[in-house]
């Protein structure tokens, strides 16, 4: 609107616009008679880029008007130039790369800290990190589990969708691993059946808790060994980063801001897999509970490192300054 509706919006005509992508798979496609109401010039090379069927893509005109465009990852960022992360979009991305800035998101560090957690058994820091198998103890009681601190308790909390790669999960990885799962989630029906049924042939091993319940997720966060990410694609995520503020160990897949928080060389901080399948994740989870029950003092230090992290926003926010500084320099 800035850019078409000139002589309406005088005041604004030298206004700097930053657009943000999330989710590029969340694009805005609506009708032509967007158009109208907008009171837009519908003859703009801007609004008829990518009009398909005749419709209108709002990220399409988000991407190609705005002075900059940024992302929540670097990872990202690079990976959405592509065919098979761009969404169908990629092309229109490559017009703006040099405009195209990939800025890591960051967490609330005040809000998930198990320090001052309410919503947990036990408090814990770096200081007391020992403190939260008390956690693990607690929550295995909550749900039924078989009581034993030193099983590896894996984690995973997640919306249920295509994209966040549960088919992964599946009924090989929880018969052969020495671990207890918990699970929550909610999202399309046949991955909540596929948890559910999983979770009835394994009661010793799987509890799946289909529903959204913040206090059972730091819960979760804050009892688990493991934190388990196997996503198809992840713009940047945020699981991975409150797990390890919470001492646990993320296992993920290598892409998006993922790849951007979790290392396995210097400072190792958690564990990754590069192909998506069943059986990369198989063999990473493998290594990692090997990890786990034959190498304690380097699982605590990959529980350290996590812990450690800066995850805050602080980071993320001199860079955003830095690309608004760099566009308000523009002519």
């Amino acid at each position: 609107m800035l850019k078409t509706r000139n002589a309406a919006d005088a005041f604004f005509s030298k206004t700097k616009t930053i657009y943000t992508i999330h989710n590029l798979a969340n694009q805005g496609i609506t009708g032509p008679e967007i158009i109208g109401y907008a009171k837009l010039n519908p003859n703009l090379p801007v609004i008829r880029a990518d009009a398909r069927n005749g419709d209108i893509n709002f990220m399409v005109q988000g991407i190609l008007a705005s002075d900059a465009v940024t992302t929540v990852s670097p990872r990202y960022a690079k990976e959405i130039l592509h065919h098979y992360q761009g969404a169908g979009l990629d092309n229109i991305l490559r017009q703006r790369r040099r405009d195209l800035y990939g800025i890591l998101n960051g967490i609330d560090v005040d809000a998930y800290n198990p320090k001052t957690d309410t919503a947990i058994a036990q408090r814990y820091s770096l200081a007391t990190l020992q403190k939260k198998e008390v956690n693990k103890i607690a929550l295995q009681k909550k749900l039924g589990l078989p009581i034993d601190k030193k099983k590896c308790l894996v984690g995973f909390i997640s919306r249920l969708v295509w994209q966040k790669g549960v088919e992964l999960i599946d009924d090989d990885l929880i018969k052969n691993s020495n671990c207890q799962f918990v699970i929550l989630g909610t999202g399309q029906k046949e991955y909540e059946n596929q948890l559910q049924k999983l979770a009835k042939k394994h009661p010793d091993k799987l509890r799946a808790v289909i529903g959204f319940d913040e206090n059972l997720a730091r819960q979760i966060y804050a009892s688990s060994d493991i934190f388990l990410v196997p996503s198809r694609f992840e713009p940047c995520g945020l699981t991975q980063m409150i797990a390890m503020r919470y001492g646990s160990v993320p296992l993920v897949r290598a892409t998006g801001g993922l790849a951007d928080t979790v290392r396995e060389r210097r400072k190792a901080n958690g564990f990754l897999f590069k192909e998506f399948s069943s059986q990369a994740l198989h063999k990473t989870f493998q290594r990692a509970l090997d990890v786990y029950y034959q190498k304690p003092k380097k699982w605590l230090k990959l529980q350290e490192n996590g812990m450690k992290e800066d995850l805050s926003w602080k980071k993320s926010a001199k860079e955003y300054v830095r690309v608004y500084e760099k566009v308000l320099k523009q002519a």
